[in-house]
């Protein structure tokens, strides 16, 4: 794993705990399920995923 990978993915699991700490909040609501839809499309593109298969 180079060092940009590395990067990214610690940026994913940040960006992950972010979405669920949002979604775990009261009131979190429509802002928290957005950034979630966005880490799982970030994950899905860094884990080269194919569309849908999620």
């Amino acid at each position: 794993m180079s060092d940009e990978q590395y990067h990214r993915a610690v940026d994913l699991i940040h960006l992950l705990y972010a979405a669920l700490a949002g979604l775990m909040t009261p009131g979190g609501g429509e802002d928290a399920r957005e950034l979630a839809e966005s880490a799982m499309q970030e994950a899905s593109e860094f884990l080269r995923l194919p569309p849908g298969a999620r």
